[in-house]
């Protein structure tokens, strides 16, 4: 308890630092019109009062509880403070500018700093506030419409001993729903509405259906009925889904077990056959292919390890094909690359893409990345497939996507 006092005497001793050392710059002043400073002053007290005031209601008055307004009251946070670090880097550089003039100064034995100096200090604010315009207008996007901007990613995956049959087997993964996030049921119902539309053969669900709660998903029970596959819908339990974070959330007391209980009735509900270690068999035109999901199994020991690949994969013959459902990528370098059988195709989810970060032109990057090496998107070693889908959904602590938008995978299985 005390590591947590001090952390948080810390954190947010160093923010009002931070606070006090911007209102010093008095960046309203880079307008030369006294009128434009007065709005400019007036606009800046009132990002901060707003700012401080979204702190004091996330922690006293939405402590307990997620729902539409706790999001826009983060959101609004995130929105303001991200602004205020892109103005605050370059309140840095300007100083740090005027530091470099002030020694040079005292080295040619000059009685005063160049004329220039005040010039171009102004001209790094200014340009701090221009720069400081994108990060605001990113924000207030990702939370209004990037959390529900879903992209479906196709992936054509080969493999040379991919049964005949299957051959252009088309499956759907998604991951990561977190209900408990969401704030708009026709937001939740593109995505459904857009899944339906790739009319898959298979779904594959990998995890995560809640924050905390099952009653998290019953405003969206209609809509997961409109999912499809002529193969079935299968799915795996994430970390979230053991009912270890539903105990102290909201109003409802509940023992960790029912929580996880009733978590697991809820999957049912909704049409989604949980494979808690164990397989089944898809056949098609006289072949076969083998469905095998694991119970979560994470490297980080905060989360549960009840993964257990040998009972997964028990009854099955060596060289049958088979894939995966593992939540957590971790799993693929600790335990499924070095297992004793070949794993065809693992999916997982899990990382969100940490929900914000840069995608274009074969360019990728999320902070993410420090802490899941394999992240998003599709890997290869020893000739077995990973792929890392992004999220349905949102972290209710960052409700929220920069960049890395809700996903979901159409999967390509090709015989080559």
């Amino acid at each position: 308890m005390w590591g947590a006092i001090i952390f948080n005497i810390i954190f947010w001793g160093l923010i009002l630092l931070f606070e006090i050392y911007a209102y010093r710059k008095k960046v309203w002043r880079v307008f030369k019109n006294p009128n434009l400073r007065k709005w400019g002053h007036g606009i800046y007290v009132f990002a901060t009062v707003l700012c401080w005031a979204c702190v004091a209601l996330m922690f006293f008055y939405f402590r307990e509880e997620r729902n539409f307004w706790s999001n826009i009251t983060l959101g609004t946070f995130l929105t303001l403070w991200v602004t205020k670090v892109f103005l605050f880097v370059f309140f840095v550089i300007s100083d740090i500018y005027l530091i470099a003039e002030v020694i040079g100064q005292k080295i040619r034995k000059e009685d005063e700093l160049p004329s220039r100096v005040a010039s171009r200090r102004k001209f790094i604010k200014k340009l701090g506030l221009i720069v400081s315009t994108l990060p605001f207008i990113s924000m207030l996007f990702s939370i209004t419409k990037g959390k529900y901007f879903f992209k479906v990613r196709e992936q054509e995956v080969v493999f040379k001993d991919l049964p005949e049959a299957f051959n252009g087997f088309r499956v759907l993964q998604f991951s990561d729903f977190h209900a408990g996030t969401f704030d708009s049921y026709e937001g939740v119902k593109k995505g459904i509405e857009l899944m339906r539309d790739q009319k898959p053969d298979l779904i594959l669900y990998t995890g995560d259906l809640v924050n905390s709660v099952a009653e998290e998903v019953d405003p969206f029970d209609d809509l997961f009925q409109l999912l499809e596959a002529p193969y079935g819908k299968y799915a795996v339990l994430g970390n979230h889904d053991y009912g270890y974070w539903g105990r102290h959330r909201g109003k409802v007391k509940k023992d960790k077990e029912t929580i996880k209980r009733e978590i697991r009735e809820k999957y049912q509900t909704i049409g989604l056959e949980l494979l808690n270690n164990r397989n089944v068999r898809l056949e098609k035109g006289g072949e076969s292919i083998h469905v095998v999901g694991v119970e979560n199994w994470g490297k980080s020991h905060y989360f549960p390890k009840k993964g257990d690949l040998d009972v997964a994969y028990h009854g099955m013959n060596e060289n049958d094909f088979s894939i995966l459902m593992s939540h957590d990528p971790s799993h693929w370098d600790e335990k499924i690359v070095p297992f004793q059988r070949h794993v065809h195709l693992t999916l997982s989810g899990h990382t969100h893409g940490a929900q914000i970060g840069f995608e274009f032109a074969g360019f990728r990057w999320s902070p993410s990345k420090y802490a899941y090496p394999r992240w998003a998107g599709l890997y290869k070693e020893a000739g077995q497939y990973l792929y890392v889908n992004r999220g349905f959904g949102m972290l209710d602590a960052f409700p929220l996507r920069i960049g890395i938008f809700p996903e979901i995978t159409i999967l390509k299985l090709v015989r080559g």
